[in-house]
């Protein structure tokens, strides 16, 4: 039985008792894959014993996924392989049983972190600090490596524990930066983008493998870097490895600085790529353009609204073809506080929309409501001060008062409750831009 036809997934079917037993994929897949399997197995009635053939990308991503199951009372580990003479290595054995309740603590994302050391790299402001909240120094995110990795690329780590136990990580200006960069990325592949980006604009010739499972992620990873970085810079391509070698001609003299046209940079329904990219304007005196920033909706919603605590200022623009602009003008280089010096870097990124995606309909939302506009007072709601979720009844209690205004009020109120720091529900923010909208039309 199925409820969604097949070209529209994910599918539901109507088998409610899954045999599991014993299943051979290749290692070289996606560990999102492996991860899924792994997730649902101890639900199946005899567990799953799992072979990985050839040779395994990613591999850090499934002992965290394996580390999470255990942590929610699955029974499941790596066993010995006889293919690999009794050595511990490509067979992953997961008992049945179901998972128990718990109360978990979610660590920061260390794969969004990256975009962070890469804004400290690039900016040119030598005093330039960022911290980021949440992150474990002994994490098991095989994505923390970028840590150390960026020590090459002149940021450096810091860490350390408030008064309350909130684990801060400080980025800043480190040492000096290495000639050449080269590393293997097979088990750290979702960091390959931001060191491309990083080392290009810092004009370090590089040499990046273990690239393999680039080719089968949101887009063709390497293929996408190439055509986009070779806007810049000239890349080699190969099966599994992107290069920037020193003695081709135009590196070291990056080729945008031959033109003052804008640098669009297309994104191919990948999150990484307009995260990776948007951090060029650091670099560069020409405007940078980012199409279809809702991409980041897919790992990192409030990435437009970080990057415009550290400076960025998205005003609306008109667009040809009647698509959407956000400009994010950089005012200054990354600070801690988010406040802007007013010297230094006067790049900028813009950032194009259809204007029918639900992340860029917030976005417009919230530049509309940082526009002049009269204060509208509503004390009521100022007990929701920071909070991040709500209940259905508290989602109702706002719409309420939103249906109780006048359309030309709207727009007031949103900025009110930005000023009072009172977050509006993420279920009203459509509604709210298309009645904004419709009052100004």
């Amino acid at each position: 039985r199925e409820e969604r036809p097949p070209a529209f997934p994910p599918q539901q079917t109507g088998h409610d008792d899954l045999e599991g037993g014993s299943l051979t994929v290749p290692g070289n897949v996606s560990s999102q894959y492996i991860s899924a399997l792994l997730m649902i197995a101890p639900t199946l009635k005899k567990g799953l014993c799992l072979t990985l053939t050839g040779q395994i990308a990613s591999r850090p991503y499934l002992d965290m996924t394996m580390s999470m199951m255990r942590d929610f009372g699955a029974q499941v580990e790596w066993k010995a392989s006889p293919s690999r003479g009794g050595l511990e290595g490509s067979v992953i054995e997961v008992k049945p049983g179901a998972y128990v309740q718990r109360p978990y603590h979610i660590e920061s994302d260390w794969s969004a972190a990256s975009y962070w050391y890469e804004i400290v790299a690039l900016s040119k402001d030598a005093g330039a600090e960022v911290e980021l909240v949440g992150l474990h120094r002994d994490s098991i995110q095989g994505d923390s490596k970028v840590s150390q990795l960026f020590n090459d690329l002149g940021v450096a780590t810091e860490y350390h524990k408030e008064p309350d136990g909130t684990e801060i990580t400080r980025l800043r200006k480190g040492n000096s930066i290495t000639r050449f960069f080269s590393y293997d990325f097979t088990h750290q592949p979702d960091l390959a983008q931001t060191f491309a980006v990083t080392c290009a604009m810092l004009g370090v010739p590089f040499r990046l493998v273990g690239l393999q499972s680039l080719r089968i992620k949101e887009t063709d990873r390497i293929a996408a870097l190439r055509k986009e970085l070779g806007k810049m810079v000239e890349l080699e391509e190969r099966e599994s490895e992107l290069l920037m070698p020193s003695n081709l001609p135009s590196n070291g003299k990056t080729k945008e600085r031959l033109s003052a046209e804008p640098l669009t940079f297309d994104t191919y329904d990948d999150h990484r790529m307009a995260m990776s990219l948007a951090p060029v304007c650091l670099r560069t005196d020409r405007q940078v353009q980012i199409n279809n920033p809702e991409v980041v909706s897919k790992s990192y919603p409030a990435y437009w609204d970080d990057l415009r605590k550290v400076g960025f200022r998205p005003t609306p623009n008109p667009s040809p073809g009647g698509r959407g602009v956000k400009s994010f003008p950089l005012a200054s280089a990354p600070l801690p506080t988010g406040e802007g010096s007013g010297e230094g870097l006067q790049s900028e990124v813009s950032s194009f929309c259809c204007g029918q995606h639900e992340v860029c309909e917030r976005e417009s939302l919230r530049t509309i409501a940082v526009q002049d506009t009269d204060y509208y007072e509503d004390e009521e709601l100022d007990r929701f001060r920071g909070r991040t979720a709500f209940s259905e009844e508290e989602v109702e209690e706002y719409r309420e008062v939103l249906y109780t205004m006048r359309p030309d009020e709207v727009a007031s109120w949103v900025r009110s409750l930005e000023r009072r720091q009172v977050p509006l529900p993420d279920e009203l923010k459509d509604e709210a831009f298309l009645i904004i909208r419709e009052n100004e039309g």
